[in-house]
């Protein structure tokens, strides 16, 4: 009788035992907080399996099986130090740096690493729901990245300079205006505030600067409360405007615009250096700028804007 009560007691903590180690747990204050940041440092987050490994066994390569955020092809390969990945194994993958080669291969990439179980996502000995990551990951991408500083440039030079891409483009999506929580960060701070943001669909026309190319669709975004707190390059003092003093967009018009690409390399969005330089009118090759503008009176037309961004 004894025997069998012990057999029963074993095969209750032996079924205890295995139910606590598949237990799925919520992500603590302080999993979230390291979660957001492997999700801001990462270019690419994607599932991928492990194929295998080179150079003696010092790297593994993996192939892209689904992508989530970034810019990386579904079958694409990325070769990083084997760390503790494990052939044949499944990890969602957060990509920092590394080599990109067309988008088909990341070179010696840093990286962390959940393992993937179906459902289950493996990650600091803890077990999660795989939707619950990724619902999590998914309201980090609703955030909008942006650069710390809202610069009122002083002279065209500067303002080329800042901006990472310079285009004709035409707008064809009406503008829309929505709350968001938009966040930045300098090497002292981080912000985060819920602001008004205005988006619309920009077709590319022309490339002045950058590397986008004509019938390119990108997302342009500008955020109207950063107009009551530019900073002027000349003086460091701050300028304050308000959104009638800017020109405003319109579906069909033609525009030349100064664009910042968002601090996060995961989102294809693109903001102008500042509401009232940010874009110029353009019809008939001919400018129109913000009142306000004064850095462009002395082009009148295209022809005269490229000869002033070809000296800067």
């Amino acid at each position: 009788m004894k025997r069998v009560l012990f057999v029963i007691m074993l095969f209750l903590c032996a079924g205890l035992l295995f139910s606590c180690s598949n237990k799925t747990i919520e992500p603590d204050e302080m999993a979230l907080h390291e979660l957001k940041n492997m999700y801001m440092g990462a270019s690419v987050i994607a599932y991928a399996e492990c194929e295998g490994f080179a150079e003696n066994d010092v790297y593994a390569v993996l192939t892209v099986k689904q992508t989530l955020f970034g810019n990386a092809s579904v079958q694409s390969s990325v070769y990083c130090e084997k760390g503790n990945l494990l052939h044949g194994e499944t990890y969602l993958l957060f990509l920092y740096g590394g080599r990109s080669v067309d988008k088909k291969r990341f070179d010696l990439s840093a990286y962390s690493a959940m393992k993937s179980e179906g459902d289950i996502l493996i990650w600091n000995g803890h077990r999660y729901l795989r939707t619950s990551i990724e619902a999590k990951l998914s309201g980090y991408n609703s955030i909008v990245f942006m650069p710390p500083h809202t610069y009122f440039y002083g002279n065209i030079k500067e303002l080329v300079k800042d901006s990472s891409d310079i285009i004709i483009g035409k707008p064809e999506t009406s503008l829309k205006r929505s709350k968001h929580n938009v966040y930045s960060r300098t090497d002292a701070a981080s912000i985060q505030n819920v602001l008004n943001v205005v988006r619309t669909e920009v077709k590319v026309v022309g490339c002045l600067k950058g590397e986008l190319a004509n019938d390119d669709r990108i997302e342009v975004l500008y955020i109207p409360e950063l107009l009551s707190s530019m900073t002027d390059t000349q003086t460091l003092s701050t300028v304050s405007m308000k959104e009638k003093d800017m020109i405003m967009p319109e579906v069909g018009q033609y525009y030349v615009f100064f664009l910042k690409k968002g601090t996060d390399a995961k989102q294809e969005l693109y903001l102008p250096v500042n509401p009232i330089q940010g874009w110029l009118g353009l019809e008939n090759d001919m400018l129109r700028a913000a009142e306000e503008n004064k850095l462009f009176s002395s082009c009148p037309d295209l022809k005269e804007l490229v000869r002033e961004l070809n000296k800067a």
